[in-house]
């Protein structure tokens, strides 16, 4: 079992929003199954969207690997969470376990992103 984490934030994105929007990422890794536990409060709308990216390293861009959607309760809002666990083949648990995966959350004001966290192996 192996625990991951990243801290969602304005400047995390590729292009910072200037946002005071922020949040916490937790992925523990049990061979292909990550149970995923995110936090984000203060965005600047409802979230529109959340995924995680990959692969890439911290300040590029890449393609939605999973769409968190499914993992969030209720209605999108400014502050939420999204819970859930899911099975990855054996190259995306290469790549979260080399830091190339992150999470995005995308709002209206901030379509490419609003607060980004880069998925790391936890200290």
């Amino acid at each position: 079992e192996v625990t991951l984490s990243g801290t969602l934030s304005e400047g995390n994105v590729t292009e910072p929003t200037g946002s005071a929007g922020s949040g916490s990422v937790s992925v523990v890794l049990n061979g292909l199954t990550a149970t995923i536990d995110i936090s984000y409060s203060d965005l600047t709308g409802p979230a529109t969207a959340a995924h995680i990216h990959g692969p890439a390293p911290l300040g590029t861009n890449a393609g939605v690997a999973l769409d968190l959607a499914p993992f969030h309760a209720g209605d999108f809002a400014a502050a939420g969470t999204f819970s859930g666990s899911t099975e990855l083949d054996l190259d995306s648990v290469n790549a979260l376990l080399n830091g190339l995966f992150y999470v995005n959350i995308h709002t209206a004001a901030h379509g490419g992103g609003e607060i980004r966290a880069q998925i790391e192996i936890s200290e």
